[in-house]
């Protein structure tokens, strides 16, 4: 999941014009038994991109409890599957909600399908096999 999220980052990231200089720092909640492969991603997409490689400025880990974007982020993710998924929403808002008026449709959504996740593994693969086991390029 991260990777793939990862991936649409670096996407966007790419057609920023470069004088906004965008700064990127990714929060990820702690705990989970796979931090470490999100880790070696974060690093292993760094470590190869030019310009686009200066927005991602750091990773983190936290909680909800301390960490309010983190929370904040969380009830995003809930509410967006809600509205894919057709949820019964808890009210009808009056009037146009904050984060509507906040974010204005930069909300994407990553339809992770069966032709994405293979398609992203087998881009690692194609990466993997340029690369030499200590990141040399193989000519």
């Amino acid at each position: 999941m991260f990777r793939a999220c990862l991936s649409q980052v670096v996407d966007v990231v790419g057609h920023i014009p470069s004088a906004k200089e965008p700064r990127l720092h990714v929060v990820l909640e702690d705990g989970h038994n796979n931090a470490e492969d999100a880790v070696r991603n974060y690093k292993w997409v760094k470590d190869r991109l030019s310009q686009a490689g200066r927005a991602l400025t750091s990773l983190t880990f936290g909680n909800k409890k301390d960490c309010l974007p983190l929370a904040a982020s969380d009830q995003f993710a809930y509410t967006a599957w809600g509205e894919k998924v057709g949820q019964k929403p808890l009210g009808v808002a009056k009037n146009p909600i904050k984060s509507e008026a906040s974010y204005r449709r930069n909300m994407m959504w990553i339809d992770l399908n069966r032709d994405s996740l293979d398609s992203l593994h087998e881009q690692a693969i194609d990466v993997a096999n340029r690369r030499g086991a200590f990141g040399a390029a193989i000519t």
